[in-house]
């Protein structure tokens, strides 16, 4: 994911869940599991960059 949202890539050229090439924080969050990651950790992952 682009840590910059806007203006930003819009489209990914790896999907990372198969199916939807949008670069948005809700494909993302879809596939935390994916990654190994709760979706607690996920969501302090997200807080962490946006206070950046």
């Amino acid at each position: 994911m682009n840590p910059i949202p806007a203006p930003g890539t819009t489209y990914l050229s790896t999907v990372i869940d198969r199916s939807d090439d949008r670069a948005t924080l809700a494909v993302a969050m879809g596939v935390a599991d994916y990654f190994r990651l709760s979706a607690d950790d996920a969501r302090r992952i997200v807080g962490a960059g946006r206070r950046r």
